[in-house]
């Protein structure tokens, strides 16, 4: 509508772009949080679509495409799809495209905190161990590459601290878990579509 128009007709103003990207980051905020706290949350599943919905509108009028909002949207979606409505073949389809994104940020680090420990836990959720452990265990290899520089080696210890709280739980629980191989080609072949806007 008139607000569509409205950035429509700003795309080259750089205070409108500013603006757009800002609203789009507070609505996946408030996917991201509902998401992960659901149903905990006091936030319906209906919502946050309309949350995930609304920042995508507002990314799509961007002139340029933002690689840092483009993963946080991605993010979004994942986290729908593995807390609210759990799909594990629609969560690995994004997991894949996330962990092969090149890295926007200008550390390591972020893309372990941003990308790889969230994609973990996501894997966790979802009962697929072997997955979390994989993707820990990559983080773990990224900051060995730099073991003489002091924040990869506390980030190192960090995620070290993880693969062995994944381990004791996986021999707590001492069960047989879904497993997907990440090393394999990929399970989907073609972009899942997904309506944000059903009713």
């Amino acid at each position: 509508g008139d607000r569509k128009r409205y950035f429509e007709l700003g795309a080259g103003n750089k205070e409108v772009v500013t603006v757009a990207m800002h609203l789009a980051e507070i609505h996946l905020t408030k996917a991201n949080y509902a998401s992960r706290s659901y149903p905990a949350g006091h936030m319906s599943d209906r919502k946050i679509r309309k949350h995930i919905s609304t920042a995508k509108g507002y990314l799509d009028m961007l002139p340029h495409e933002d690689e840092i909002l483009k993963i946080t949207y991605e993010l979004s979606v994942a986290w729908y799809y593995t807390m609210v409505e759990p799909d594990v073949k629609k969560t690995v389809y994004i997991v894949r495209k996330l962990l092969s994104h090149p890295n926007p940020w200008s550390s390591d680090i972020d893309l372990i905190d941003f990308i790889l420990v969230p994609c973990s836990e996501m894997m966790f959720r979802l009962g697929h161990i072997k997955d979390a452990k994989y993707i820990l265990g990559r983080a773990v290899r990224m900051c060995s590459e730099r073991d003489d520089i002091s924040p990869y080696i506390r980030k190192k210890a960090e995620l070290l601290d993880h693969l062995e709280d994944l381990k004791s739980w996986e021999k707590r629980k001492g069960m047989r878990l879904n497993e997907i191989d990440l090393d394999e080609p990929s399970l989907i072949d073609v972009l899942i579509s997904y309506d944000w806007d059903r009713k």
